[in-house]
């Protein structure tokens, strides 16, 4: 079982192998996760990240039983991830896309749901899928343990986009790329932005969002926008393997 980080120009892929053809959590498994989200953030080279399972059929079935006691959150990175979803995404895995995660791509065959009370995993889903998703939609799959197929996760707003199975991880990696092709500082700065909102009211989230804009406008890339703009060619923003 292991956590791969691999990258390609400014596209990282983070590759989840649990234990199993459906790819089970473990404590270990996790606080590699974890540091592989941190290594992530913290490498300059790259902007975007695509997280998904090994292989093309699931990405994971959850965790195997371990105390709760011994589980560690799954952190938050602040550079955009795009998640690649095939078949099972339950319990803790669904507790990891909703927290790791911020643009969703599953398979048509992809499941989601919370089949067991796991503790750690549905306590991350109730403090991260609230704020994401319908009230009732969620305690239906808190209480009943039953799991959703695709369409219905994205009729609720849990996923992005549904695609077929086989397209999942090109359709993943295609948004990653034009992701990549924006001012980092900038798409940084607005999942920052957003996230915060979360926990503002209203007026406080326009101040808020004012002052945003006002840092990006003045940033290098937001000149560069412009004057590239004004100048009919390509923009070349500032990238963050130039500090220093």
């Amino acid at each position: 079982m292991t956590v791969k980080y691999e990258r390609n120009e400014g596209v990282a892929t983070i590759t989840i192998a649990g234990a199993g053809p459906r790819h089970r959590l473990d404590p270990g498994l996790c606080a590699e996760l974890n540091a592989r989200l941190a290594a992530f953030d913290d490498d300059p080279t790259v902007t975007v990240c695509v997280l998904r399972g090994a292989g093309a059929a699931h990405f994971s079935a959850g965790a195997t039983a371990w105390p709760a006691a011994t589980r560690t959150p799954i952190s938050r990175p602040v550079k955009p991830v795009i998640a690649a979803i095939t078949g099972d995404c339950l319990g803790e895995a669904l507790a990891i896309v909703a927290q790791a995660s911020d643009v969703r791509i599953a398979g048509a065959g992809a499941r989601f749901g919370f089949p067991e009370d796991d503790g750690l995993g549905t306590l991350l889903a109730r403090s991260r899928l609230l704020q994401q998703i319908p009230y009732a939609p969620l305690m239906a799959l808190l209480l009943t343990g039953e799991s959703i197929d695709a369409a219905e996760a994205l009729r609720i707003g849990l996923i992005t986009q549904v695609v077929p199975d086989a397209e999942v991880f090109t359709q993943a990696l295609a948004i990653a790329r034009r992701v990549d092709q924006l001012p980092p500082y900038t798409t940084r700065l607005e999942k920052t932005a957003i996230l915060a909102c979360e926990h503002l009211n209203a007026a406080d989230a326009v101040y808020f969002g004012w002052a945003f804009d006002c840092m990006t406008h003045r940033h290098p890339d937001g000149l560069e926008g412009v004057s590239s703009w004004v100048e009919k060619r390509e923009p070349h923003f500032w990238r963050f393997e130039k500090e220093g």
